[in-house]
């Protein structure tokens, strides 16, 4: 008898060395700029078991694991799951309506189906069909609240993140509005869940740190595979331009491998 979907998703995330590593695993050289901070979401979230597990249960729904069936799972009432039954709303990155996820690198999608995907999530375009599209969201706690900000607040809480619609009251100034936000914050901001703080490896622009990222999540991954800096080396070099994924030296290989765990280490919120 085959393995269930559920004992492979187990296998993918206990032993990756058992596992056929695809270039699109470990060299994401050929990721397009404005593509960097999805690919970046979804390569880390597949290290991520919590993010692996979350998402699969608010997947179930799903008959069929299609990028549109997927994606209408945040659009649409479940009225067939009340309580603790209720499955959790998937968050709103690229990578949770990707079939292909997590078994499947990001760059080993066709790139016209990502940019079709991305473009299906661009959203809409009126005040009027965002507030609709708001009331929308299922599975979440609907409040309704009073700002300072000269209006009602409607909000949707879920998990990590809150969906707000603000009414501004654009008599007030700049700074009457940005001390009312502040005090709203400081009122709603959930305890339980703490700032994410920038990391401070690498320079430069979020792409470029996001980039080297990437880079060092393949080193780390090479390393898992083959066990040692110079076979994680020897496999990524490459005929045509006698390089390798990162210089010949094992404290190069060391550092982007404590790097990427470092990353990894971070909770699951930080990647959507």
């Amino acid at each position: 008898m085959g393995k269930s979907r559920k004992q492979k998703a187990e296998a993918f995330r206990v032993d990756w060395k058992c596992a056929k590593l695809e270039r699109e695993d470990w060299d994401f050289s050929k990721c397009f700029d404005d593509e960097v901070q999805d690919c970046f979401d979804y390569e880390f979230a597949r290290e991520s078991k919590e993010a692996i597990s979350y998402i699969e249960r608010g997947r179930a729904p799903a008959r069929r694991k299609t990028f549109e069936n997927l994606f209408r799972l945040i659009w649409e009432d479940r009225p067939e799951y009340v309580g603790e039954k209720t499955p959790p709303t998937l968050p709103a990155g690229l990578f949770s309506f990707c079939p292909e996820w997590p078994d499947e690198p990001y760059l080993s999608i066709n790139r016209q189906e990502r940019k079709r995907r991305l473009k299906a999530m661009g959203g809409t375009s009126t005040a009027d069909e965002i507030g609709r599209d708001l009331c929308k969201l299922s599975g979440l706690e609907m409040v309704r609240g009073y700002c300072e900000l000269g209006g009602t607040i409607q909000s949707i809480k879920h998990e990590w993140q809150w969906y707000a619609g603000f009414e501004i009251d654009w008599r007030l100034s700049n700074e009457e509005m940005i001390r009312s936000f502040k005090d709203w914050l400081n009122d709603n901001r959930p305890s339980h869940i703490k700032p994410i703080k920038d990391s401070k490896v690498g320079a430069g622009s979020p792409q470029r740190r996001m980039r080297a990222d990437l880079k060092a999540l393949g080193a780390f991954r090479l390393m898992r595979k083959h066990g040692t800096w110079l076979k994680a080396h020897n496999a990524s070099f490459d005929d045509v331009t006698k390089k390798g994924l990162l210089a010949y030296s094992p404290s190069a290989w060391t550092r982007a491998k404590q790097r990427a765990a470092s990353l990894i280490r971070r909770p699951f919120y930080s990647f959507v």
